[in-house]
């Protein structure tokens, strides 16, 4: 969905998400809650930009998009 509407493929997008994420307006909110990070297997790290139980947390489409060259 995201290459069809850009003019280049996105390619391997792991690197550009990690930079993204790390921007300061990520398209991304982390899950690094201190009182609510735990999902019965695992019990994330707060103030983490990445965790084993979230990744890199809830993902706002449009400034994903946005931020790979989408309008």
């Amino acid at each position: 969905m995201m290459n069809s509407g850009l003019n280049a493929p996105i390619g391997f997008w792991n690197p550009q998400i990690y930079k993204f994420a790390q921007s300061s307006d990520s398209p991304f909110t982390p899950l690094d809650s201190i009182t609510n990070n735990d999902n019965l297997y695992y019990t994330g790290q707060p103030g983490k930009l990445y965790n084993q139980a979230t990744g890199l947390g809830t993902i706002n489409f449009d400034k994903l998009y946005s931020n790979f060259g989408g309008k």
